[in-house]
């Protein structure tokens, strides 16, 4: 019986290990921004500076903008109001990066450009 009962908690113990050793991945999976999460970055933002011709510390924290954006929707209780509002506030924060005829060129683009992040 004792041999059973070791067997047994031998079986349980591995278990648990195995669970926490794997659910570590996921946890650092999720802190880190995926390949295609900064493929998409890279891309919105050289775009943007084809188009508007950004300075470095413009694309830099427009960079820094979309970090923000993804990461907020990573967030699985993020509905679609609240990705529209996390869309809405990086909109206005790199509006306010830009000079009145950067502006005026990204709201042009604007719609099309974020197309890019859904893609």
């Amino acid at each position: 019986m004792k041999s059973i009962n070791r067997t047994s908690s031998s079986r349980i113990l591995n278990l648990f290990i195995l669970i926490i050793f794997f659910a570590s991945f996921s946890v650092f999976a999720q802190n880190k921004p995926s390949n295609s999460e900064n493929s998409k970055i890279n891309e919105m933002t050289e775009k943007l500076n084809k188009k508007l011709i950004l300075s470095d510390e413009q694309k830099n924290e427009v960079q820094n903008i979309l970090k923000k954006y993804f990461d907020g929707l990573q967030n699985k209780s993020v509905n679609a109001e609240e990705a529209a509002k996390l869309k809405n506030d990086a909109d206005k924060k790199i509006q306010n990066l830009f000079d009145s005829k950067q502006k005026m060129k990204f709201s042009i683009i604007s719609d099309d450009w974020w197309a890019l992040a859904k893609g």
